[in-house]
């Protein structure tokens, strides 16, 4: 079950509560196949729907020290599940991960009166002028979004905005891990991609979502200095 919310309001709600049966087949005592079936409960921004899950399962242990999990299951959004791979010696480790499902972010944003006077409209529509150039189109999307984050019609001071709604996160990660006798290095890379559902297309336009696409890597090292004792930089 994943749950967001936001204060009182309605506008920012995320729930999903998904109930799901599965079963594996050891086809090898090293590999086993599966399937799942379920059901889903997803309510968010004026939307609420119930989904069946259907979906294969796999684990694969090709030697003692190597690992494939994965399940692929079919969703409203599309397809989602989880992927690993991992391997281990005495002396390096390798992990490869990647998954694809829904969650509910928070984003923020400030409304400044003394940027552009105290009326939320006129605000928000400074903000909205590149996206929708024509006045009548963005006075609708001014007042869709006043409505649904139950905003005030003027501000007396700047006001933090946060709004939550259903995203689809695709990640993958890969980290690799030398060990020594009392030093462990680690380095890992990552890809992140966060799209909003189609269901929200015109209520959170783009300068009011947190859809973005994120790469990067990182380092670290840890030396035991003694039993109760470690050394970590990163």
């Amino acid at each position: 079950q994943q749950r967001s919310r936001l204060g009182d309001s309605d506008a920012g709600n995320f729930d999903q509560t998904a109930y799901r049966a599965y079963a594996l087949y050891a086809l090898t005592p090293q590999l086993s196949l599966g399937a799942s079936v379920g059901t889903e409960r997803s309510e968010f921004q004026m939307t609420d729907r119930r989904d069946s899950i259907r979906g294969v399962r796999m684990e694969w242990h090709p030697s003692e020290r190597s690992t494939v999990l994965g399940n692929l299951e079919s969703h409203f959004y599309g397809l989602g599940g989880t992927f690993k791979l991992s391997h281990r010696t005495p002396l390096f480790g390798l992990e490869l991960t990647g998954a694809r499902s829904a969650y509910s972010p928070s984003v923020g944003r400030t409304l400044d009166p003394a940027t552009g006077g105290n009326e939320t409209a006129s605000l928000i529509g400074s903000i909205l002028t590149t996206r929708y150039p024509d006045p009548a189109q963005r006075a609708v999307q001014v007042q869709n979004i006043i409505k649904s984050l139950n905003l005030p019609q003027t501000l007396d001071g700047p006001l933090d905005v946060f709004t939550s709604y259903a995203q689809i996160e695709s990640r993958v990660d890969l980290r690799a891990m030398l060990y020594g006798r009392r030093s462990t290095w680690t380095a890992s890379v990552f890809w992140v991609q966060r799209t909003h559902l189609s269901e929200l297309e015109g209520l959170f336009p783009g300068q009011f979502t947190g859809d973005n696409r994120q790469y990067g890597a990182e380092g670290n090292f840890e030396y035991l200095l003694s039993p109760v004792m470690t050394v970590d930089a990163n």
